[in-house]
């Protein structure tokens, strides 16, 4: 463990690019409680005239892969600054002992979204992180988001619990269960490469935004027709938000996202029948999305439809702090 001011951070944009007053922002927010060792990664982009330098990718291919790789070795915890697209290109370039190192390097990897690529490489070398608030999001997540991220990073006697919803009444305890947490599509073009975790005796926690129910329902169909989850331990939904429409008031599209919501998780019992599966967890594209490690050991009970899930501190800082 160490103090919050002597925590080595690093941010880097291993994908999308970054609005930079957002960055901005998280950044003043961390210091302002504390946080000071901060390196910034992002900022200085190598530019050259190639087919890499699209205008969604925070720089090119072998820019994102170098900073990166460099700041899992450097820091205690590397946070990204967005998501988007770019992190199974990363992959994809590594050569074998960068990919090695993007596996084994020694900090903890914060975020979510399409850093769901890059946790599940972590995943399979026994790595833990964190899938919560990126440093663009850090000022709009809810102060029970923030909450929870700092004292996932505090002491192991942290224990945080999350509340949702479970599909059976019957009584259900499972105990020291690796969980692996990330976003459904993002996990679906895992498929087929050697990035793709091993799911057996795990947890599986997914989230999604912006999908039609087709969609989704393709998703789930096609991780069922793979078998990825065949032996797995149960599967958790987190936040699945709807397509966005201008043309609903705010109560009729609250109406709709709830059933839109329903739908979701009666295509993911009707993929995954065998596991257990419980839903409504505060996690995913939304101001509340509270942290959960990757690659941990957590509980999850069930009984009377609800679903408690609790995991403990990682030990990188050495008190709790709460987030304003």
């Amino acid at each position: 463990m160490a103090p919050r001011t002597s925590l080595k951070i690093q941010i880097v944009s291993p994908c999308g690019r970054s609005n930079e007053s957002k960055i901005r922002v998280g950044v003043s927010l961390l210091k302002a409680h504390d946080f000071h060792t901060i390196k910034r990664s992002d900022e200085h982009r190598t530019q050259t005239p190639s087919i890499e330098n699209f205008e969604y990718l925070a720089g090119s291919d072998h820019w994102r892969l170098q900073t990166l790789v460099q700041a899992l070795e450097e820091s205690n915890l590397v946070w990204c600054a967005r998501g988007g697209y770019g992190a199974t290109r990363v992959l994809n370039l590594a050569k074998p002992f960068e990919f090695n190192a993007l596996q084994h390097g020694q900090a903890a990897l914060v975020g979510f979204s399409d850093i769901t690529a890059l946790h599940a490489h972590r995943f399979n070398a026994g790595q833990i992180g964190i899938h919560g608030p990126l440093i663009t999001t850090l000022a709009t997540s809810s102060h029970e988001a923030r909450t929870a991220l700092f004292k996932l990073l505090g002491p192991c006697h942290n224990v945080i619990s999350q509340f949702g919803h479970a599909l059976t009444r019957s009584p259900m305890t499972l105990k020291k269960k690796r969980i692996f947490v990330g976003n459904l599509c993002v996990v679906c073009h895992l498929l087929g490469t050697p990035v793709m975790p091993d799911f057996d005796d795990v947890i599986i926690a997914v989230e999604e935004i912006n999908e039609p129910l087709y969609k989704v329902d393709r998703m789930f169909t096609q991780l069922a027709h793979a078998e990825v989850f065949r032996n797995s331990s149960a599967l958790l939904l987190g936040a699945f938000t709807q397509p966005l429409s201008g043309k609903n008031q705010p109560g009729k599209a609250q109406h709709k996202q709830a059933k839109y919501y329903e739908s979701v998780v009666a295509l993911a019992h009707n993929a995954f029948p065998h596991l257990p599966i419980a839903f409504g967890f505060p996690f995913g594209h939304i101001a509340d999305n509270h942290a959960l490690p990757v690659g941990a050991y957590v509980d999850l009970e069930l009984a009377n439809s609800k679903a408690t899930l609790k995991t403990h501190g990682l030990n990188l800082i050495d008190e709790e702090g709460a987030l304003s």
